[in-house]
C-alpha cells in the first residue's frame, strides 16, 4: 500500500496514530529543502528556506514532512499554471512562545474565494486535473493529531500556510539555579558513557546533553556495535535505545549480562514507550533504569547520578514513576 492510499485509509477510519520523535529544526528543514529545491528548480521557481529555531521538535516527522510537501507542491502547481512572474516559495521554522511554527509562503495567484471557507473539508479542490480533494483535509487531520493548528492567509499577491505545533524541546529547558548546577555536575565529570542510538538526531541531542554535564561520550548505532565497543573499552554507564537495527536494546542487554557476564555496568534504557509490558521487558533483560523520551538534562543527570551513587539494583519502579518521566528499576 503506497503512502497516499495509506493516508486515505487512515483518514476514512479516523485513527491516525502518531510516531513522535525528536527532530532538530535546522536538520529537518535542510532535509525537506533538498526535495523542495529540486521541485522548484524543475518549475523555474525560486526557493528559499529559513530556520530561526535551533532546538528540537517533538513530532511525527514523516507526517509533518508530507504535509509541508503537499502544501509546497500545491503552491508550485498553482504558480506554474498561472505563469506567476518571478515565482517564489519560502518555507520557514520559527519559535513563538511554546510553539513551533512552520510557514509555507508563495507569491502565486492566491486561493479561489469559492473554496476558502471549506478548504480543509474533504473533496474540496479547484483547478487541479488529478486532485483527490483530500490533501488538505488529511493535512488538517495530521496537524490536529499533534494538537496543533493549521491556517492560511491568501490574496491575489500570494498565500501563506501556517502550521503551529506544541511540544517544543530545548536543551536549556532547566532553570539553571545554583543548586541545580551543583547537583548536575556532582560526581558526573569523570564518567565515561556509551550511547547506543540509531537515530542521528537523537544521537546528537543525547550527546549534547551529556557534554553539557562534562561527561565523556561515545556513540554507536546499534546493539551489535555497543557489544563490540564494550569488549574493547571500559565504560561507567550505557544508555541503550530499545529499537535499533541489527540488534535492539533488549537483546543487547541480555547478551551483555549473559554472554559477556557483565552484571556490574549500569544500563539505562531509552524509550518512547510507557506500557507495563515494555517496562517488564527492560526489567527482565537486566536493565537498571529507564528514561522516557524526550529526555531533558535534569532527568538524564539524575539517572547518571543514581548509577554512580547507588548499588547495582535500584528500588523497583512503577507506572506512577514513569508518569513523571523518572523511573528506576
Amino acid at each position: 500500500m503506497n503512502l497516499m492510499a495509506h493516508e486515505v485509509s487512515e483518514f476514512s477510519r479516523g485513527d491516525i496514530v502518531l510516531v513522535k520523535e525528536l527532530y532538530h529544526g535546522k536538520e529537518f528543514l535542510a532535509d525537506l529543502s533538498n526535495m523542495l529545491s529540486q521541485i522548484c528548480r524543475a518549475s523555474n521557481i525560486e526557493y528559499q528556506s529559513q530556520c530561526d529555531f535551533d532546538g528540537a521538535i517533538n513530532m511525527d516527522g514523516e507526517r509533518i514532512r508530507r504535509v509541508l510537501l503537499n502544501l509546497a507542491t500545491n503552491a508550485c502547481d498553482a504558480m506554474t499554471q498561472k505563469q506567476t512572474i518571478h515565482a517564489k516559495l519560502v518555507v520557514s521554522i520559527i519559535r513563538e512562545n511554546e510553539d513551533i511554527v512552520f510557514a509555507c509562503e508563495d507569491n502565486g495567484p492566491g486561493i479561489s474565494e469559492s473554496i476558502q471557507a471549506n478548504l480543509f473539508e474533504p473533496f474540496v479542490t479547484h483547478g487541479k486535473k488529478n486532485g483527490t480533494g483530500l490533501g488538505m483535509a488529511i493535512a488538517k487531520k495530521m496537524v490536529d493529531a499533534h494538537k496543533g493548528k493549521i491556517s492560511f492567509e491568501t490574496s491575489s499577491q500570494g498565500t501563506t500556510f501556517t502550521l503551529r505545533l506544541p511540544d517544543a524541546y530545548e536543551e536549556h529547558s532547566i532553570q539553571d539555579t545554583e543548586s541545580e548546577e551543583e547537583f548536575l555536575h556532582t560526581n558526573l565529570g569523570a564518567l565515561k558513557v556509551l550511547v547506543a542510538e540509531d537515530d542521528l538526531v537523537n544521537q546528537k541531542i543525547v550527546a549534547k546533553l551529556l557534554e553539557k554535564l562534562m561527561v565523556q561520550v561515545n556513540v554507536v548505532s546499534n546493539g551489535v556495535e555497543a557489544i563490540e565497543q564494550l569488549k574493547r573499552e571500559y565504560f561507567d554507564v550505557v544508555l541503550m535505545d530499545l529499537e535499533m537495527p541489527e540488534m535492539g536494546g533488549i537483546q543487547a542487554t541480555q547478551y551483555i549480562r549473559q554472554e559477556l557476564s557483565n552484571d556490574s555496568i549500569p544500563i539505562i534504557a531509552l524509550t518512547g514507550h510507557s506500557g507495563e509490558e515494555e517496562l517488564q521487558k527492560c526489567r527482565s533483560a537486566g536493565m537498571d533504569d529507564v528514561l522516557q523520551k524526550p529526555i531533558d538534562r535534569r532527568r538524564l543527570a539524575e539517572a547518571l547520578q543514581r548509577s554512580v551513587s547507588n548499588s547495582k539494583k535500584y528500588p523497583s519502579y512503577s507506572m506512577n514513576d514513569l508518569g513523571t518521566n523518572n523511573c528506576s528499576i
